[in-house]
């Protein structure tokens, strides 16, 4: 296979971006080995940001997935076939009843700043989830729970008012599965301890200019033997895909995530290793229902009749993915595509809702951290103006996408739905359609009973329909348009070895095992 040394930068921007790399990364060991402790990986996430690393009060924390994940390890993992296995967890029970979980611990644990990892660390961080003071974007997922105590230094008790089957699961990705040493939380205090955080993970922090470049090194103390198989991982963003892949290109870094222009992935394919991870989100135009002009269906309608999901998908992504008319990917649990009745790209109906409404006036907002979310974004602007509708876009960045939904200062969102479990985490149909969500479009007495039903049985097979029965009545209310789900690709040099990605519980981001990674 003829492999080019290097292809053209594509920008400006990608220009300066690579300068900046090659100044300040590390850049990968030429000697070193896939021996535990030696080597060093520098990974870029596109349009990536991480004002703190506090997990509860990390309002973008499904996005920085990654970082906390080296930092605190986990006390469950969610395996590429969807498994739950327990890390530093090492075990969980649910009562015959469930209405009781109980989790043990690992033996012996330490956090970095050499304090014992107990129960009581984990019950901190759960109370400190749950309590409203705090914000959490997780806590949507964790209203089932009534109380958490410590019966022992290695046992965690969570108490709960209803049963939940999917508490453990909710706990992959958010913030009570990252647990902080308490210790260091209150010897630095929030603000300082959430740029210079402590946990029990594979790697600790050597330095941190937030949202810009993290430096981890390895953190000795960590509980698996021979593991991480790294001795430093830099993690860094440059604002877009072709800056990324010049970066990679020119050697200062070895991986780049969060890559969506399929032009590159494409390009990519014949110089480094690509890893695709079916997508378990699907991009989706959200309406906050609960104000003008989306109060009234026939406005919600008149978006779905004038959007051509095929045409957005493909200049946002260049066809990749699937069309899907449900907030959900073919990567997760329960995945369906078509949902009955669905309103399908239908111009003049959507012109004549639009008379019969007396004009529409549109403001849209969405990330601008993505090219999918940016071509998307302009793509349906075009669209919806075809209809006579008047549009305002609002392109912003996610951190301020955040902020604008859960204050409820919005119209309508380019924005995602969905996630591996249906009913768990940011994507989640409890945090994106159920009353009270943290980024809820709706407020629905009948909705929410099919997402209550839909958590609270054990049996799967429930489960399956009652989530299905939520598609529909989301579907037949138009609380959301439902576009297409992409596959997440990350590239890398073919010098890093030993890479396993999960399915992505955000947009765009893949999910690394940073323990088992190594450069050749």
């Amino acid at each position: 296979m003829h492999i080019r040394k290097r292809a053209a930068v594509t920008s400006t921007a990608a220009v300066a971006a690579l300068a900046v790399l090659a100044a300040c990364s590390g850049g990968s060991s030429s000697s070193g080995s896939a021996d535990a402790g030696n080597g060093s990986l520098s990974v870029i996430e596109v349009g990536q940001t991480w004002p703190t690393l506090d997990p509860p009060v990390d309002a973008v924390s499904g996005f920085n997935v990654n970082y906390l994940n080296a930092i605190y390890g986990q006390l469950f993992a969610q395996t590429p076939d969807l498994k739950i296995v327990p890390e530093l967890a090492s075990d969980y029970k649910v009562s015959d009843d469930g209405l009781n979980v109980t989790i043990d611990l690992r033996d012996g644990v330490k956090f970095q700043d050499g304090t014992p990892f107990n129960a009581a660390a984990v019950v901190a961080n759960l109370k400190r989830s749950m309590d409203p003071k705090t914000a959490c974007i997780c806590a949507s997922n964790l209203g089932s729970i009534k109380d958490v105590t410590a019966p022992s230094a290695s046992k965690v008790l969570i108490a709960l008012s209803k049963p939940d089957a999917t508490l453990i699961q909710s706990f992959i990705g958010a913030a009570p599965n990252w647990v902080p040493s308490p210790t260091a939380l209150k010897k630095q205090g929030e603000s300082d301890f959430g740029q210079n955080p402590v946990g029990a993970g594979p790697y600790q922090v050597v330095s941190n200019a937030a949202s810009s470049k993290l430096v981890l090194k390895r953190y000795d103390g960590y509980y698996r033997s021979g593991e991480p198989k790294l001795a430093n991982l830099t993690f860094q963003t440059v604002p877009n895909d072709q800056a990324a892949f010049a970066a990679l290109q020119s050697g200062s870094v070895q991986m780049v995530m969060g890559v969506t222009t399929a032009e590159i992935v494409s390009q990519a394919k014949s110089q480094f290793q690509t890893t695709e991870v079916p997508g378990t989100q699907s991009y989706e135009i959200a309406f906050n229902t609960t104000k003008a002009p989306f109060n009234d269906i026939r406005a919600r309608e008149a978006i779905a009749y004038a959007t051509d999901a095929a045409q957005i998908q493909k200049v946002a992504a260049a066809g990749s993915g699937v069309l899907t008319q449900a907030p959900n990917g073919p990567g997760g649990l329960f995945y369906t595509k078509t949902i009955g009745g669905a309103r399908q790209y239908d111009l003049a109906k959507a012109k004549e809702l639009v008379k019969e409404l007396g004009g529409l006036n549109v403001n849209l907002f969405y990330g601008n951290n993505s090219s999918v979310f940016l071509n998307g974004g302009q793509a349906l602007g075009r669209q919806w103006e075809d209809a006579g509708i008047k549009v305002k876009l609002n392109p912003t960045l996610p951190a301020n996408t955040v902020t604008l939904q859960t204050t409820g200062n919005w119209e309508s969102a380019f924005t995602v739905a969905g996630g591996v479990d249906p009913d768990v985490g940011s994507g989640g149909l409890p945090t994106r359609f159920e009353s009270g969500g943290k980024f809820s479009c709706c407020s629905d007495t009948a909705l929410d009973a099919l997402i209550d039903k839909s958590r609270t049985t054990n049996s799967e097979s429930e489960r399956k329909d009652f989530i299905l029965q939520a598609y529909q009545m989301i579907n037949d209310k138009q609380y959301a348009v439902q576009l297409f789900s992409p596959p997440s690709t990350l590239l890398s040099s073919k010098s890093v070895t030993g890479i396993s990605a999960t399915p992505n519980l955000s947009a765009g981001k893949e999910i690394v095992d940073w323990n088992q990674i190594s450069v050749k």
